[in-house]
């Protein structure tokens, strides 16, 4: 998803260089960036659900991006990017972590 116009005041975007992200789509009335970390575009989003950390006490909203298989573009906070079947990524996921429980989750919505 593209961010034309900020989703809090409604202010048309503008684009603006922001550290190893490069030219990002940027508020200047609430001095915020509005862009995605892994390179991938969609217009579909999804809620899924929302989870709570306790750990770090923050509120965690879950959704469901559908986009085209393609090419990862990582920003630095990103250590590594793959794609994975259903299957494999739950064989990865720690058991009874927030990512299994969003999969199993959105998995139970299709």
């Amino acid at each position: 998803m593209k961010y034309k116009f900020c989703p809090e005041c409604g202010e048309m975007l503008i684009e603006k260089e922001l550290g190893d992200e490069g030219l990002i789509p940027y508020c200047n009335t609430c001095k915020k960036p509005y862009f995605e970390k892994v390179g991938q575009r969609s217009d579909k989003l999804r809620y899924i659900k929302s989870y709570y950390y306790e750990k770090h006490e923050l509120l965690m909203l879950g959704y469901l991006m559908k986009v085209e298989k393609g090419d990862f573009s990582k920003s630095i906070e990103v250590d590594e990017l793959k794609w994975f079947s259903f299957d494999d990524a739950i064989l990865k996921l720690r058991c009874g972590s927030i990512g299994e429980k969003h999969l199993l989750n959105y998995l139970k919505c299709i």
